[in-house]
């Protein structure tokens, strides 16, 4: 783990930066473990739904570090994300869980 550490607790997520010796450029890094997350949304999955705090049956837990990273990996900043119409949201979360993240989902089908 990199130096620095700081660790958010509610959500599991150490955060840390690492400096390249060889390049001298610093990179932040994130880190959780989903493990708990998968294990959840497996058993939604195949055996009972589970339901968020408002009551609603839940669709899919996404870790927030693998959230974050494939929002980057798409080219969208915080910023663009933040200004971006909900409907728009929901159709990249769609497209992500019904492809790359279907292992996510806490139902069965396509959403």
């Amino acid at each position: 783990m990199p130096r620095a550490t700081v660790f958010d607790q509610w959500a599991g997520i150490k955060t840390g930066w690492h400096k390249d010796p060889a390049t001298g450029t610093n990179t932040i890094v994130n880190k959780q473990d989903c493990a708990d997350i998968l294990r959840l949304n497996a058993h939604s999955r195949n055996h009972e739904p589970a339901h968020n705090i408002l009551g609603d049956r839940l669709m899919a837990s996404i870790p927030v570090v693998l959230y974050y990273d494939t929002l980057a990996q798409d080219g969208i900043d915080a910023r663009t994300w933040m200004q971006l119409p909900r409907s728009e949201k929901r159709k990249w979360e769609r497209k992500k869980l019904n492809g790359e993240w279907s292992r996510l989902r806490a139902v069965n089908g396509r959403l």
